[in-house]
């Protein structure tokens, strides 16, 4: 995965991990592809971050058998271990091996940290549905009109509901004063 193709990832998902309360049911609902999606990138990057240490591990026993044979042609005067080892670290195509294997384990490490992210998203949907729920079964008076208190109940919620969305609404406008 290029550093671009990460930057994208990163970008897309990091947009789709926010919550819109007001929705939770269309969020539960995305909540198993989402992470699916994630998932499957976390662990391409994981591949590719094993196969650059592969190959980092190939260059070098490549340029070590190269070396031990024809030492001319690398600069080498003795082939002893540390002159061959010193020179295959040294040599550009470790270099960029090395480089390589760096950049996909950032990918990996960045993958890794998106998805613990999709799973605190799926344990706050949790949250917000029980929450839900627990003030849907918890407000109101007990009376024997069940169609009145379910009536009561869906109009606390929407009351929860826009009193949340005030206060986000006054939180913005502080933080957008700030700055």
């Amino acid at each position: 995965m290029t550093e671009q193709e990460l930057k994208a990832h990163l970008s897309e998902f990091r947009g789709q991990l926010s919550i819109d309360p007001d929705s939770l049911e269309q969020e539960c609902v995305m909540q198993p592809l989402l992470f699916c999606q994630i998932g499957e990138l976390a662990a391409e990057a994981r591949s590719d971050a094993k196969k650059a240490k592969e190959h980092v591990e190939y260059v070098k026993a490549k340029l070590k058998g190269d070396m031990r044979t024809n030492p001319k042609t690398y600069g080498l005067d003795k082939v002893t271990d540390k002159a061959v080892e010193a020179a295959v670290q040294a040599h550009p195509d470790t270099q960029e091996a090395l480089r390589d294997y760096i950049e996909s384990n950032k990918a990996a490490d960045a993958m890794s940290i998106l998805q613990t992210s999709a799973e605190q998203r799926r344990a706050m949907l949790k949250n917000l549905v029980e929450l839900i729920v627990h003030h849907y079964y918890n407000s109101g008076d007990v009376s024997s009109m069940k169609g009145r208190k379910s009536e009561q109940n869906m109009e606390a919620i929407v009351e929860l509901r826009n009193r949340n969305r005030q206060q986000r609404d006054l939180d913005d406008e502080i933080v957008n004063e700030d700055d």
